[in-house]
C-alpha cells in the first residue's frame, strides 16, 4: 500500500492582513525623582474578510521613583494590557489552505481523495489574544560603581486562539479547558562599571511558564499558525509546564576596553547556564496526538551551558568585529522524540512515568513503545564564527 499527497497545482492564494494602531501617552513628574507615565493604545487586526478584531484597547501605566535621590536608586512598577500580534502567514488557517489530492494504492486498487483546502470555520464571538502584564523592580547603588537590581514580572494570557473541532475559536467557550498560559519571572543581578573600561555583570533568574497553550510556535511542530492539534481530540493532561518554561538561569558578562596606538580595542564574553526544556510523553495514534501524561511531567532535558566571545576594533572609521558562539563547542541535547506509542491509546489522567508499563490500547492489547522514544532530535548549534567589517561614509 502506498499513499502520496500533493497539491494539484502550483497556484497559491494571496493573504490579506491589516494591522493599524494609535496611541496617546503622557509622562509627568509630581516631584523631583518621581515620574509617572500613562497611556492608552488602540489596535486593529484584520486577516482577510472573515477575521476582524477592531476594538482592542490597551491601557498601561508606569511609575519610577528615585528613593535615595541623586540617581542612586530606582523603584519602578508597570501595569498594562496587550493584545498579542497575530502571526504572519495566518491566511492558510482563516482564509484558504492549499488544495491537495491524496493518491492511495493498495495492490491493484487505486483511489484518490480531493481536499479543496477550505479554511477553518471562524466561530461568532471569537476574540483576540489578550494578555495582562505587571512588572516590579528595584535598583540601588551599593559601593562605588557596584549596582544591584532585583525585579519580577508576571504575564497572563487569559484567552488565546486555536483550532478546535468547532472551528477557529477561543478554546474553552464550549466548556472545555481554556487556552491559557502564565509566566512568572524573578531575577537579580550585580553590575560594576569603572571608567568606561571594565564592565562586569552577573545575575540569576528563575521563572516558570505553565498553562495549556503553547502559542503559534511549538518546538515539536514548528510554526503551527494557530492550528495545533491540542484541542482536536480531547483536552486531557493539557495543563502543565510549557516548552518556554524557564527554570533556572545564570549568566556572567564581562567587557574590557582599551587602546593600542590609534586603534580602539574591546573584548567581551558571556557565559550562560540554564535548565533544559520540560519533557512530555505523547501518543500518535489514529485519533492524532494526545498527551499520555500531564504536560511537562517527564522531567527536563539536560542543563544547557554556553560561552560566547567578541573581539572588536575601531580604526579610522572602520569597525571590525569577530564573534565566536559556543566557544567550547558544547553539543548538549535540546530536544528529543516525545512520542511513546503510535497505537490508539487514551491519556492517563494525572498519571506518572511508572504507569506507562501498564498502558493498553483501545482493544485491550499492551501498547507498543516506539524505539525512537526519547532519542535526541536536536542539539546545541556547534561552534560558529562571524566576522564583520563596517565603514560609515
Amino acid at each position: 500500500m502506498s499513499s502520496q499527497r500533493r497539491p494539484p497545482s502550483t497556484w497559491r492564494p494571496s493573504w490579506g492582513e491589516n494591522v493599524s494602531s494609535a496611541y496617546a501617552e503622557d509622562t509627568f513628574s509630581p516631584q523631583d525623582g518621581l515620574q509617572v507615565d500613562g497611556g492608552l493604545r488602540w489596535e486593529l487586526m484584520w486577516v482577510g474578510s472573515r477575521l476582524h478584531f477592531s476594538h482592542e484597547l490597551s491601557p498601561r501605566v508606569g511609575i519610577a521613583w528615585d528613593v535615595l535621590g541623586g540617581g542612586r536608586s530606582r523603584l519602578w512598577a508597570n501595569l498594562g494590557k496587550t493584545f498579542a500580534m497575530l502571526p504572519a502567514g495566518l491566511g492558510p488557517t482563516v482564509i484558504q489552505r492549499d488544495a491537495t489530492v491524496d493518491d492511495l494504492e493498495f495492490g491493484t486498487i487505486h483511489g484518490r481523495s480531493h481536499d479543496a483546502g477550505s479554511a477553518y470555520q471562524i466561530d461568532a464571538g471569537v476574540a483576540p489574544i489578550e494578555q495582562d502584564e505587571v512588572t516590579l523592580g528595584a535598583e540601588v547603588a551599593l559601593v562605588g560603581a557596584l549596582r544591584a537590581t532585583l525585579w519580577g514580572q508576571g504575564r497572563f494570557v487569559r484567552r488565546a486562539l486555536e483550532t478546535t473541532p468547532d472551528g477557529f475559536d477561543n478554546p474553552g467557550r464550549n466548556g472545555d479547558i481554556p487556552a491559557t498560559r502564565e509566566t512568572e519571572i524573578v531575577a537579580c543581578s550585580l553590575e560594576m562599571a569603572q571608567l568606561d573600561k571594565i564592565a562586569i555583570r552577573a545575575g540569576v533568574m528563575w521563572g516558570r511558564t505553565v498553562g495549556t497553550w503553547t502559542g503559534p510556535y511549538d518546538p515539536r511542530l514548528g510554526v503551527n499558525l494557530l492550528q495545533g492539534p491540542d484541542w482536536d481530540f480531547g483536552t486531557s493532561n493539557l495543563y502543565g509546564p510549557l516548552p518556554t518554561d524557564l527554570g533556572g538561569r545564570g549568566f556572567v558578562e564581562a567587557e574590557r576596553r582599551g587602546t593600542l596606538g590609534t586603534v580602539d580595542l574591546a573584548v567581551a564574553t558571556r557565559l550562560t547556564v540554564g535548565s533544559g526544556r520540560p519533557r512530555n510523553v505523547l501518543a500518535d495514534g489514529a485519533e492524532g496526538i494526545v498527551e499520555l501524561l500531564p504536560r511537562g511531567s517527564a522531567g527536563r532535558n539536560p542543563v544547557i551551558a554556553q560561552a560566547n566571545l567578541r573581539l572588536a576594533a575601531q580604526w579610522r572609521g572602520y569597525s571590525v568585529t569577530l564573534d565566536l558562539f559556543n566557544v567550547f563547542d558544547r553539543r548538549d541535547l535540546t530536544n528529543l522524540d516525545e512520542v511513546f506509542s503510535g497505537d490508539t491509546v487514551r491519556p492517563v489522567e494525572g498519571g506518572s512515568y511508572e504507569d506507562l508499563v501498564f498502558l493498553k490500547t483501545d482493544t485491550g492489547d499492551p501498547a507498543r513503545r516506539r524505539t525512537a522514544f526519547q532519542l535526541p532530535t536536536a542539539f546545541q548549534a556547534p561552534l560558529s564564527i562571524s566576522l564583520g567589517v563596517h565603514k560609515a561614509f
